[in-house]
């Protein structure tokens, strides 16, 4: 009892200054670094757009999770996910569409995403113990889950993930022709492990050995950059009509957006592109109104080059049912189409268009559709369902030059992409896409900036027509060679692209690199269970 009332006393004495060190040392500390990388990735992505601190951004996280056991780690993880994806998609709060509270769809969001940067911190408190390098295991970890998020399903969703952060960085991603975008998302991770471990351990022989291969891909990527090539060059326009949702709504605006368009289109004309790209949703119901048709194989014919065209086919009630007369009452099933419309067939049929394969839950579907629906509208809204399309569509154009688009966030899909470009064999792809429900904000260059790398990863051109913008022209090596500068105005741009016929590694072999961090991961595993096996034997 004596020796009770002794500790209880000598408790009292310390306790404050104790407590006071171990909050700080265990909570405070820990969680202002996890914070910290949260801030810094989201200066990475889109804007601000500052890639170069992608390089660091982890290290304050590393350090945090350093000599901590699987819960801390996973705390610290899902925080500092969490306040990164709260920054980088802060743009959700302003985006009117979207009929849930915003920031519930944020914290929701953030969440989900968090998770995945929570499970790598709970890998990195395993992975320091094997003899394996932890140089290798994170970034394979961290790859591993990057592709895990890009193929998780309806909620599968590969927006600015890591190497995004270095679209500006040209030399360097031009790795991805072997390793996907994957590989820099590698290259990023070994970095800060390289950098953290030079801190917590003075041992630099990892940041030597990083920088080494950062360098040595540099110095290969910037001579791919100076090379030329013979390679046959063609020009393609991208239109942007900023045309208001408001005003696409019905056939009665059409007239006027029509006419945009058209002008935009014979504006640049006198530069002889070979194409012309215009936006996902240009025009309404193409598939079954032969007036329209006639008006653009007119544009096309007074261009003297074909046209891409995005439609919004829908099944839609007679004009006599409709309220107002002439306007449109949207009834499934419908489609997001690109129609392709050439001057050479002035009274032929359509050619077949291309519909969007990849389709976004709860904006053109509902997932599990006996469930969702049942749930009330405040909480999934019930709109109108697209039906996705289920092959890709390859169009021929000056000199036997075959083009493939994709609509919308369908870029952001690697695999898909390269898939597309394995089958067809395209010269060129375009884009179509419709970013006017993102409003002012940082989403439509974030959505951009994935299509770099499809360019880069396929060697093949891409050109985004994007009806509020930005509208690019994206050369086989990830360059914009042209644009339409800044959100929601007018405009026009003709690039000049090479049209390359060799196939890449990574078109030929696909997320082989991947699959090798997969690799690397389930072996590190196994180790830690058998090096935890050992440890209980010898218990």
């Amino acid at each position: 009892m004596k020796k009770a009332v002794g500790y209880l006393q000598s408790m009292q004495y310390r306790y404050p200054e104790e407590r006071g060190g171990q909050f700080l040392r265990h909570l405070f500390f820990p969680t202002l670094l996890a914070l910290l990388t949260g801030v810094l990735l989201t200066l990475s992505f889109p804007s601000p757009d500052q890639g170069w601190v992608a390089w660091f951004a982890l290290v304050p996280l590393v350090c945090a999770c350093h000599e901590r056991q699987g819960k801390p780690s996973f705390f610290l993880g899902l925080l500092s996910g969490f306040l990164a994806t709260s920054g980088i998609f802060h743009w959700i709060l302003k985006v009117q569409v979207f009929q849930w509270p915003h920031f519930l769809l944020l914290v929701l969001l953030a969440l989900f995403f968090a998770a995945y940067t929570a499970l790598w911190c709970v890998g990195l408190s395993f992975l320091r113990d094997l003899s394996l390098p932890l140089l290798l295991t994170a970034p394979a970890l961290w790859v591993s889950l990057d592709y895990l998020r890009a193929h998780a399903g309806f909620v599968a969703l590969p927006w600015t993930i890591l190497a995004h952060s270095q679209h500006t960085n040209l030399a360097l991603i031009q790795i991805a022709s072997y390793t996907g975008e994957y590989g820099i998302s590698f290259l990023i991770v070994m970095a800060n492990i390289g950098l953290s471990e030079a801190i917590l351990r003075k041992k630099w022989k990892g940041l030597i050995i990083a920088f080494c291969i950062i360098a040595l891909l540099h110095s290969w990527g910037t001579k791919l950059l100076l090379r030329g090539t013979k390679a046959d060059r063609l020009k393609v326009a991208v239109i942007q009509p900023n045309i208001p949702l408001s005003v696409g709504d019905s056939y009665l605006g059409e007239a006027t957006h029509l006419s945009r368009l058209e002008g935009l289109t014979i504006t640049v004309a006198k530069y002889k592109p070979a194409l012309f790209v215009w936006p996902e949703s240009a025009v309404t119901d193409l598939h079954r109104r032969d007036e329209l048709v006639m008006q653009l194989r007119k544009i096309s014919k007074a261009a003297n080059a074909p046209l891409l065209v995005g439609s919004s086919d829908y099944i839609a009630l007679p004009s006599k049912n409709r309220s107002p007369p002439g306007g449109l009452i949207f009834i499934i099933p419908a489609y997001n189409a690109a129609y392709f419309i050439s001057p050479e067939n002035s009274g032929g049929s359509l050619a077949k268009p291309y519909r969007k394969c990849i389709l976004v839950p709860f904006g053109e579907y509902l997932p599990f559709p006996s469930l969702t629906k049942k749930l009330p509208d405040w909480l999934i809204p019930k709109l109108f369902e697209s039906l996705p399309g289920n092959e890709y569509r390859t169009y021929i154009i000056h000199k036997d030059i075959k083009v493939s688009p994709i609509i919308c966030w369908e870029n952001i899909f690697a695999d898909y992409v390269r898939q597309l470009v394995r089958e067809e064999q395209p010269h060129l792809i375009v884009q179509l896409t419709n970013d006017n429900w993102f409003g002012h904000t940082a989403a439509p260059y974030q959505h951009n900036i994935a299509s770099v790398f499809r360019a880069v990863e396929n060697r093949v051109p891409i050109a985004i027509a994007s009806n509020t913008g930005p509208s690019w022209v994206i050369d086989p090596m990830g360059r914009v060679v042209a644009e339409v500068e800044g959100l929601f105005i007018q405009g026009a741009a003709v690039g000049e692209v090479s049209l390359r016929n060799d196939v890449t590694f990574y078109t030929k072999n696909g997320d082989l690199f991947v699959f090798m961090c997969m690799v690397l991961v389930m072996i590190a595993g196994l180790s830690t269970a058998f090096l935890r096996t050992q440890d209980k034997k010898t218990v």
